[in-house]
């Protein structure tokens, strides 16, 4: 059975089993040094401090062939042709590099074979993916088959500094698929939730619109902006009383379910974030975090939590058995919890790098 926390009164949607029945990730292969980053200038070494980043993985691949390419090896992973696919959703946080009207997912769909998919591109900050496994959940029953939901993201051009254009996070890149399946997989969704916290969007909004983009990217401009009208506990307070509902309902329902955590992946933010909000609450949930990753690796936008559940698959350090949760935070500003069960462990890698 899985349960799917619903926003307000609505309270929990008890649903048929709900499996992942295949995940591939890649993250970029070549690995940016901080200290030279601080060297050249690009990155404060207080912010660097502050943060605790010690290597930022960057790939020279762009969004749609890392799309392409985790997907093909997610469906090869699961032993399906494209046209199993009844659901395809495509996440990012940053540009694909094409024109906006073109579409991700209907690129997937013809790449894939996926002609009979409902496919969309998605659009809900770095939490878009785990949203996107949350509606997969209650769509799969209606349209049968496979779900593959997948998230890609390379943070370079449009203006985008990945060290400098975001304050308390800096950039990797990655992509991520994963199939969900009514049918047996190697490891099964418990529970879903999401807690929305809306009076924070501001965070991500310019004071007026910039039709231009000269100022797209300046997350960090928005930011200051946004802390400077309100103070930081504009934020933290804000943030602070979501993580509580979220944790409350996690681990009541953990209670129900009978079950523990192993593991936990947060957010790849920055120490500073990280360390006031996800990490606080949720750390003390598992014996082991992935903190260790996110410091090697970077904020890879929207598929932090399935990069970090690959991690924990394929090093072992996570047994057929055994929980894992999956914390998700994104612009909107939303947060999500997930417990995941490893059935068996795959007879393949999960996690590879890309050029």
């Amino acid at each position: 059975m899985t349960i799917l926390g619903l926003p307000g009164s609505a309270g929990e949607m008890r649903m048929k089993p709900v499996f992942l029945k295949a995940l591939a990730t890649c993250v970029g292969r070549q690995q940016l040094s901080v200290d030279d980053a601080i060297a050249q200038g690009f990155y404060s070494q207080r912010q660097a401090e502050r943060d605790g980043y010690r290597i930022i993985r960057r790939a020279e691949t762009d969004v749609p062939t890392m799309s392409e390419t985790v997907s093909l090896t997610a469906l090869d992973n699961a032993n399906l042709s494209g046209d199993a696919i009844r659901l395809l959703t495509f996440v990012a946080i940053h540009d694909h590099g094409h024109r906006r009207l073109w579409q991700p997912a209907a690129f997937l769909q013809h790449k894939l074979g996926a002609r009979d998919s409902v496919a969309w591109s998605m659009s809900h900050g770095c939490n878009g993916l785990a949203l996107a496994a949350m509606h997969a959940a209650m769509m799969l029953p209606v349209t049968g088959g496979a779900a593959l939901l997948v998230g890609a993201d390379r943070f370079e051009g449009s203006g985008f500094d990945r060290w400098r254009s975001d304050r308390g996070l800096v950039y990797g890149d990655a992509a991520a698929a994963t199939i969900l399946s009514l049918d047996a997989g190697f490891a099964e969704i418990l529970y879903a939730d999401v807690e929305f916290i809306p009076q924070l969007e501001e965070m991500h909004r310019m004071s007026e619109p910039d039709h231009d983009r000269k100022h797209a990217w300046d997350i960090a401009g928005s930011k200051d902006a946004f802390l400077e009208k309100g103070g930081t506990s504009s934020f933290f307070d804000a943030m602070e009383d979501g993580i509580k509902r979220l944790h409350q309902r996690l681990t009541g329902a953990l209670g129900r379910l009978g079950v523990q955590g192993r593991a936990v992946v947060t957010p790849f933010s920055g120490r500073g974030i990280s360390g006031n909000t996800y990490g606080r609450y949720f750390h003390p949930l598992a014996e082991v975090n992935t903190d260790e990753l996110a410091a090697t690796t970077g904020h890879t936008g929207t598929a932090d939590q399935l990069v970090g559940l690959a991690s924990l698959i394929d090093s072992g350090t996570v047994q057929a058995g055994e929980c894992v949760i999956l914390i998700g935070a994104g612009a909107g500003f939303s947060l999500s919890a997930m417990v995941i069960r490893l059935l068996r462990k795959p007879d393949y890698a999960i996690a590879t790098d890309i050029d």
